[in-house]
């Protein structure tokens, strides 16, 4: 979700099997330190040290130091006021959202097919459309 692709990623699941058996994991540049560990230590292979999933179970998680100024109580208890309410005016309003003209699906895919090369592993989520 910090970088608009999945971690592991293949036009087959069986390669996305393999990839996250391999545990390879590449970031950009401008993902924070403390993210990538947390990322890493949530994605381990082995149940037997992955993050969360250890004798501390989600405290493990909430104590990493990703979320270091994390305040769990207020949110428990819905005390954060959001900084941006949006006020609808009817359901399905998308005032708030920017527009874009439809771009066909060889349009889309060409702008898949550029960026950061992972259009090939996503082009074929069209496939049977």
């Amino acid at each position: 979700m910090l970088v608009g692709y999945p971690p592991y990623y293949d036009s087959y699941p069986l390669g996305i099997y393999e990839k996250i058996l391999a545990g390879n994991l590449s970031f950009p540049s401008f993902i924070d330190p403390a993210a990538k560990d947390l990322i890493r230590q949530l994605l381990r292979p082995d149940l037997s040290s992955r993050l969360g999933n250890l004798r501390g179970g989600a405290k493990d998680v909430k104590d990493h130091l990703w979320f270091r100024y994390s305040d769990w109580d207020s949110l428990l208890h819905k005390r954060f006021k959001a900084p941006f309410v949006p006020r609808a005016r009817w359901a399905g309003d998308a005032q708030y959202f920017e527009r874009y003209d439809e771009l066909s699906r060889e349009e889309t895919e060409n702008l898949m097919n550029e960026s950061e090369g992972y259009g090939e592993d996503f082009g074929n989520m069209f496939e049977g459309f």
